[in-house]
């Protein structure tokens, strides 16, 4: 690359022929790739900061759904399902792929921490519905509680917990419906005994 800046400099006839047809197009190549990427970079997050904007002002009524695990996933489609545009589902999660499997849904993702003040503005929870959170990690679905009751007083959140004694912890923070995996199952199966599930 730095033929002809005085270091290296090509005497002979066969060392600038050389120059002339290798040398000079490879750098030109690599400086256009160059600049492509970082035009391709900046183009595709100008349009895709515009087209969130645009998003992010259309969203009303919508819900949200923090963790796209299996139940996250599950309650994501029956509510996509349920509604006429599967747009009014607004999914947050931290992985990369699970946000894919959801845009392959329909579903409009949004990758960032549920807990966050910034993440949940840009997932549009002043004008939300409800928000449900299918988190794992109970101490993470109450901190997101709190943050989401902070923000929108008035929305209707969802939680599942793990541990049974984070029911009330949950319900203090502010989730108007809490539900225990495990004990919803208990409750399943004890009506499976007498009846078809």
């Amino acid at each position: 690359t730095t033929v002809g800046y005085g270091d290296i400099v090509p005497v002979g006839e066969n060392a600038r022929l050389v120059d002339a047809l290798a040398i000079t197009p490879i750098r030109l190549f690599v400086w256009l790739m160059f600049l492509g990427t970082a035009y391709e970079f900046f183009w595709q997050r100008i349009v895709e900061e515009h087209r969130m904007k645009k998003l992010q002002q259309q969203l009303t009524g919508h819900i949200i759904v923090c963790g796209y695990g299996y139940s996250g996933s599950s309650a994501a489609r029956l509510l996509a399902a349920s509604e006429a545009d599967p747009r009014v589902v607004v999914v947050i999660d931290l992985e990369a792929d699970r946000l894919e499997e959801a845009a392959e849904h329909g579903l409009i993702g949004l990758r960032g921490d549920c807990t966050r003040d910034d993440t949940l503005k840009q997932a549009g929870i002043t004008t939300a519905r409800a928000i449900l959170f299918c988190i794992r990690r109970d101490e993470i679905a109450a901190l997101g509680t709190l943050t989401a009751r902070n923000l929108n007083p008035d929305i209707r959140i969802l939680a599942t917990v793990n541990d049974q004694e984070n029911v009330q912890l949950l319900r203090r923070a502010g989730a108007q419906e809490v539900i225990a995996p495990s004990r919803l199952a208990g409750h399943l199966m004890a009506d499976a005994v007498s009846s078809r599930y």
